[in-house]
């Protein structure tokens, strides 16, 4: 990499610092849990694509064939469970900056959202299941 790339490089990195040093509080928070929300929402629809995908396209549950057909039914119930987890997420102020990062509560909360969304989302299916 040559000097003057390098150059332009740390320049624009200096300059977007600068320009997020700059922005006021109340901004800093919008887009501070506006990146968590679309954070959670990318890892969110990679680990149940992933899961859809080593369920259903990898013969590792069933070695006789896998089946390479995409059920509507598990993408419904992924975005019911997105939306469930983002909901929940926010109800416990998870995505606010002046509620994050305060230690064992903050822990709680995440493991306590986590609990009552599992129990709605599973209850939900098994009631739909019937």
């Amino acid at each position: 990499m040559s000097k003057a790339y390098r150059r332009k490089i740390e320049r624009s990195i200096d300059m977007t610092l600068n320009f997020l040093k700059n922005i006021p509080r109340r901004k800093k928070k919008i887009l501070y849990g506006g990146f968590l929300f679309l954070n959670d929402i990318i890892f969110l629809v990679l680990s149940l694509f992933l899961s859809y995908y080593l369920r259903f396209f990898r013969p590792f549950f069933d070695l006789t064939r896998p089946s390479y057909t995409i059920n509507t039914h598990y993408v419904f119930y992924s975005a019911i469970f997105i939306i469930l987890t983002l909901c929940f997420l926010g109800f416990y102020r998870l995505y606010n900056w002046d509620h994050i990062y305060r230690g064992s509560p903050h822990c709680f909360n995440i493991l306590l959202s986590l609990k009552c969304h599992l129990s709605i989302f599973l209850f939900e299916l098994n009631y739909e299941t019937r």
